[in-house]
């Protein structure tokens, strides 16, 4: 028991710890496509364009999706900034779920730029990867249930841990 109650003393009290586990968390859910492609074909702005013209407005539209996620994760900020107050109040700590929600926020908008514009953004290069359109969206809809269960496992940990401490 001793042991448990220093695991999460660590994880909720350490500033480090506290922003490397949980914004971890977030962070690995916008990674996590990259090795779920089969086939791997990725490609700057420019290398689409040349290999289908379908694609011509997707700068647009990427800054569109882009402008669109950093908005929705400000109100997602303001709106859970209460639920941190509250974790305050009652607990004395901060509600650290608040890391992992708005980091893997990213991979919302990941997936429902892949549903629409059937290419799925990289971030880390700024590039896409494109394939069959049927390999794209059951990528999405497998991001999308593992960001909605990773935020799910954030909260569920959270609470877990300050009943340990």
């Amino acid at each position: 028991m001793e042991i448990l109650n220093l695991i999460s003393s660590f994880l909720l009290e350490n500033k480090g710890a506290v922003l490397w586990f949980w914004g971890g968390m977030g962070i690995l859910n916008t990674l996590r496509p990259l090795f779920n492609f089969p086939s791997k074909k990725i490609y700057s702005y420019d290398e689409l364009i040349k290999k289908t013209r379908k694609f011509n407005n997707l700068r647009n539209h990427w800054l569109l999706f882009f402008t669109l996620w950093l908005i929705f994760t400000g109100i997602l900020y303001l709106l859970l900034s209460q639920v941190d107050k509250w974790s305050i109040e009652k607990f004395d700590i901060q509600f650290h779920p608040l890391i992992t929600i708005c980091a893997s926020s990213l991979g919302i908008f990941q997936a429902v730029f892949a549903f629409s514009e059937d290419v799925f953004p990289i971030f880390k290069s700024w590039d896409f990867i494109y394939g069959e359109v049927e390999e794209v969206h059951k990528v999405a809809k497998a991001q999308l249930f593992i960001v909605l269960a990773v935020d799910l496992f954030s909260i569920l940990l959270f609470f877990l841990l300050v009943q340990l401490l």
